[in-house]
């Protein structure tokens, strides 16, 4: 079911984020990189989640274009591009989390860069322009970021946002939006990118290394999540959904004399594991990334099998069961977990380094192959598992949970607790195998939108979730079909004015039954998974 309205998105992001415990990340998360996040989120009263996301975000991008993840034997190489979206309202903390990872990055980039001015002054003329290393994109349009891609040694930039509603009005608000999304949709794999500009040779670029991340609130992130129709943008994303964590102010006081140390430590101890990915992954000279090849074997080979296996024979009971169409986000989980698991690797490699240099798992900037750990293919796999229960909770199809309850023994709430249902009556419903296609719950959704006999085409293109005017058009040339015996005829589309109206535009006449026979015919063409239950003796045409 569509959840577009604030109450329906309220409780879908309550049932959500209350997946997203501390307990749980604390459990998903090696130990010293989740007691790295909570040191600060603790202080500043924030879910540890905050950080945790961004941060392999940002390991990704330090790892640059060349890091791949191979899975030993086999023809399967994953790039490290992890695209990721922190879910929350907007006084749960995401500017505190949202700045401090930009003050940290930005002073790793800036020692980066005075490394790299240092070496070329000492080959070059002092009046040669060096060109400044930057990881974050500065753009305003697609041919913007293009351009910077372009001109940047690695061709690698992060889109880090503190209100990430921004990157979909960013593509949606240019004229050309369409080919932007399908732009972006391909910069996911590292794709190159050829460019056509008016009035100069078209400009090409070989591969690139671009990863949007940031934070947004439910409200826009639910509009651009049942958009009709669907292009799998969203789908390229990890999204998490986290809860409020609201301490008082003394429980958020840094103990100890000497507080300013406790946060200078933080700050120095996350720039330290930044920059020690970084070099490890890049020439320091020039800034240039070099081949790092993350391998899966032993153990974590076994861990993944049985993960990829369990997804594939998820994915063949979806289709064996006509719900293919709900496959969406679980159908890039298994390269998914791979990126995550390299990124763990790393994170709590250089973290033991950047802690005790002594002890630490020092790497040789020569070797260009990492086995990734047990331990960081387990967390993975339960981190992917987790976003998985959010992003089905969220989404808040009912056919979809009870199924994956079953599948996956996951145990996650009943959606319909609240609805006044008795219980046979709800089960009845779930059990029937009346299971909606895609096209189906968009026109579900269109008539609980539009609740006036006759609809003016305008009103459904402002609402931005149905598609464009065509997308709109196909669907009531559907709805006014007599295809299939009657199944989804339920009105006609005319040419017609409606008071307030200056010239004529397309409109959606229903159907509205004029007796109970009619009513009763209008019905009968209703699969009983429209109808949210059955009408009472009394029940007319508009009863809810």
């Amino acid at each position: 079911m569509a959840r577009t309205s604030d109450a329906a998105v309220d409780k879908a992001m309550r049932q959500a984020s209350s997946v997203a415990t501390e307990e749980a990340l604390k459990e998903c998360v090696p130990e010293k990189l989740y007691a790295l996040c909570e040191s600060f989120c603790r202080r500043a009263s924030l879910s540890s989640w905050h950080l945790f996301l961004p941060i392999l975000s940002l390991t990704c991008l330090l790892l640059g274009p060349h890091a791949t993840v191979e899975v030993e034997g086999h023809e399967w190489e994953e790039r490290l591009l992890l695209w990721c979206i922190i879910v929350a309202y907007s006084a749960i903390g995401k500017t505190p989390a949202f700045k401090k990872l930009k003050q940290i990055a930005t002073a790793v980039e800036t020692k980066i860069n005075e490394r790299i001015k240092t070496k070329a002054l000492e080959d070059k003329d002092e009046d040669e322009e060096i060109k400044p290393f930057s990881f974050f994109a500065k753009s305003a349009t697609l041919e913007a970021l293009f351009q910077e891609l372009k001109h940047d040694v690695n061709h690698a930039r992060m889109m880090f946002l503190e209100e990430f509603g921004y990157f979909f009005a960013w593509m949606d608000g240019y004229k050309k939006g369409e080919g932007d999304r399908t732009q972006i949709l391909s910069l996911k794999g590292g794709s190159s990118w050829d460019r056509e500009t008016v009035g100069r040779p078209n400009s090409s670029i070989p591969f690139t290394h671009f990863i949007p991340s940031g934070y947004m609130q439910p409200q826009p992130l639910s509009v651009e999540l049942f958009k009709t129709p669907k292009d799998g943008l969203l789908n390229r994303f990890l999204i998490t959904f986290i809860p409020g964590v609201f301490e008082h102010l003394d429980k958020l006081k840094i103990s100890g004399d000497d507080w300013r140390k406790t946060i200078t430590d933080f700050d120095d101890l996350l720039m330290k594991v930044f920059l020690f990915i970084f070099d490890f992954a890049h020439n320091i000279d020039t800034g240039a990334a070099l081949k790092r090849a993350f391998v899966v074997r032993g153990e974590a080979y076994k861990m993944h099998a049985s993960f990829f296996d369990k997804v594939q024979d998820f994915l063949a009971e979806l289709a064996s069961n006509s719900m293919f169409s709900k496959a969406g986000v679980f159908g890039k989980v298994k390269g998914e977990a791979l990126q995550i698991a390299a990124a763990l690797h790393i994170l709590v490699v250089m973290l033991k380094e950047a802690e005790n240099p002594e002890t630490g798992d020092s790497l040789d900037p020569r070797d260009e192959m990492l086995e990734i750990s047990s331990e960081a293919m387990d967390c993975a796999i339960k981190i992917s598992q987790l976003v998985l229960k959010q992003r089905v909770l969220f989404e808040g199809d009912e056919s979809m949970i009870r199924f994956c309850n079953e599948f996956w023994e996951w145990e996650l709430p009943d959606l319909d607790e609240d609805s006044g249902d008795d219980d046979g009556s709800r089960r009845g419903r779930l059990n029937s195998g009346d299971v909606l296609s895609e096209e189906q719950l968009c026109i579900k959704r269109f008539f609980q939108t539009f609740k006036d006999e006759v609809i003016n085409i305008t009103a459904v293109v402002s609402k931005k979730t149905f598609g464009k005017k065509q997308d709109i058009i196909r669907l009531w040339d559907h709805l006014s079909s007599h295809d299939d015996d009657d199944t989804h005829f339920f009105g006609s589309t005319e040419a017609g004015t409606l008071p307030g109206m200056v010239r004529p535009n397309d409109l959606f006449r229903k159907i509205i039954p004029s007796c109970p026979s009619e009513y009763l015919t209008l019905c009968n063409r209703l699969q009983p998974a429209y109808l949210p239950r059955l009408p009472t003796e009394q029940g007319g045409p508009h009863e809810e």
